[in-house]
Parts: structure tokens; sequence; C-alpha cells
């Protein structure tokens, strides 16, 4: 198995909007017999560059609130009221970080049993050690993984919130046990593909292996 990950950024930032990257992440499985790469698993994700953000100036609640009303809830939630952009101190993030990554959907095929090494696999492939993930852990968002299994891959809860977030400047039980993630073994085939794509985002989701 092997991920693919396509992204949309702007080429130069001149507006507050231009801090986000949109990333799009394929989980792929091969068919034993033909060696065709089938779709068998998808996750969607922005990164918000808020260290860039700061730096050049920016509101870190004018960036957020102008993008959606998800990624202002997710600044509500992680700073200080009436602070542009200062961490709460009772969440225990480090203090300076470059990116913050929101994961909207995590969907796998339901004969894939080994969900988080494919998880971890896409967050190492897709963050930095000075980076911050969070997601909402609600229907319809990602509820694919029980909370021991998210534990086990450094997310921590946010009193009050649905929102959970790991900080990857720590160590977290699986990172510690498998240091080169673990492998999987899955096959994918068409029906297997179908089922995911017929389930992503309202049956929207479009073949694209091999482009």
């Amino acid at each position: 198995m092997h991920l693919r990950v396509r992204f949309e950024s702007p080429l130069h930032r001149s507006d507050q909007a231009d801090y986000m990257t949109y990333l799009s992440i394929d989980v792929l499985a091969q068919e034993r017999i033909s060696d065709t790469p089938y779709i068998v698993g998808k996750i969607e994700m922005e990164k918000l560059h808020w260290f860039d953000a700061q730096e050049d100036g920016y509101s870190l609640l004018h960036v957020c609130d102008a993008d959606s009303a998800g990624w202002l809830e997710v600044y509500e939630i992680l700073t200080e009221v009436g602070k542009d952009g200062r961490l709460r101190a009772d969440l225990q993030l480090e203090d300076f970080f470059v990116h913050v990554f929101l994961m909207h959907h995590f969907l796998l095929h339901p004969d894939i049993e080994d969900r988080v090494a494919v998880l971890d696999a896409a967050i190492r492939a897709t963050t930095t050690n000075d980076s911050v993930v969070a997601t909402w852990h609600e229907a319809p968002h990602n509820t694919l993984l029980t909370d021991a299994e998210l534990a086990e891959l450094g997310f921590k809860k946010i009193a009050g919130s649905s929102l959970i977030f790991r900080d990857n400047h720590f160590r977290y039980k699986f990172g510690d046990a498998h240091p080169r993630g673990r492998e999987l073994q899955f096959e994918g085939n068409a029906q297997r593909e179908s089922w995911l794509l017929n389930h992503w985002n309202g049956g929207q989701a479009e073949r694209t292996v091999g482009l």
C-alpha cells in the first residue's frame, strides 16, 4: 500500500486567504494479479501556515474567520480570548509551531483493520515535527478510530469540545513502537474502490488513479 498526496497552494501570497494549503490523500492498494492500484481510502486536510501569517503581519483570527466557520472555531478553541494567536496554556502546546493541519474527512474501506497504521503514515507524510494536527472527533467527520487508537497516535481531547489535537513536537506511543511505520498487507480491487468512492463525499468522488 502507498499514499498519493495532491495539494493546492497559491504561487504568491498577497491576501489573508493565501495562507491555506489544501491537501487530498488517496490510500492506494494494488490488485495482486494485475498490480493495478485502487483507491481504498481518502483523507482531506487543510494546512494553515500559522507562523508565516503572523510573520507577515496578518491577524490569525481574521485569516481563520475569512476561510470558514470551522477554522474560526479551531482558532477560538486553541487560543486565549482577546490575544491574537496566543495559545491556551492549559493545552500544553509548544510555544512555537509552523503549521496547523485540520483533517476534515478520513475514510477507509471497512476491510482494512489496521487503521492506525494508515493514518499515522498519512500524518508523517504530510506534516512536520513543528506542526499541530487537529480534527473533529464526531459524526459525520472522523469516527473511524476509537479513543484508544487516537491516543496511541498522540491525539488529545479538549474539555468541552469535540476537537482533538496532536502536537508533533512530542513523542507518541505508536511512533515509539513503529518509528518507520507498520507494514500493512491489503489487496485493492474494483469492488473495494467502488465502495470507497460511493461513500466518500456523498458519492461525488471520482477515480483518479493513473492521472
